[in-house]
This record gives C-alpha cells, structure tokens and sequence, in this order.
C-alpha cells in the first residue's frame, strides 16, 4: 500500500519501486546506557533546553520502562522504511 515516501516520491517527478521496512532493534546493556545514548538526539538536546537535563533524564527513563529485559538490558523494537525510485 502507497505511503507518504510513495507520495514525496511521486511529487518529485521519481517513480516509486519497492518500498519496505528493515526491522532495527536498539538494545542497550543497561538504563544509564540507554538514557545518555538518547540524550545525545535533537528532540532530547531541546527538551533540555526547554525542561532541564534532570527532567529530561527522568522523562527518558520512565519511557525506557517497559523496555527493560529479563537479563536487565533494554530493548526497544523499532524499523526504518525506506523507498527505492527511479527518476
């Protein structure tokens, strides 16, 4: 099923020819681990800026909470899309 890459596509005058998702998950070894590694991405540098790097934190390690291993690593299933064209 076209998608929104099918259409910005489409808009550039480039004919869509395979699209698909790769699955990518991220796997941390601990939650210190995961927290400083997202701190470091745009949306957590202004969410700095904006609430503070302990409210940030905080804010990082209670969505990493349902994401916690058995073994105590962290686990966040996650997949790219991407769109192969032709112009």
């Amino acid at each position: 099923m076209p998608g929104k890459l099918e259409e910005l596509a489409g808009a550039a005058g480039l004919v869509p020819e395979r699209a698909d998702e790769v699955p990518t998950p991220l796997i941390y070894p601990d939650l210190d681990t995961a927290v400083r590694t997202q701190l470091s991405s745009g949306p957590a540098r202004m969410a700095i800026e904006h609430a503070g790097e302990p409210s940030t934190r905080q804010a990082l390690a209670a969505a990493f909470a349902g994401s916690r291993q058995p073994d105590g690593s962290y686990r966040q299933d996650n997949s790219f899309r991407y769109l192969i064209a032709r112009a």
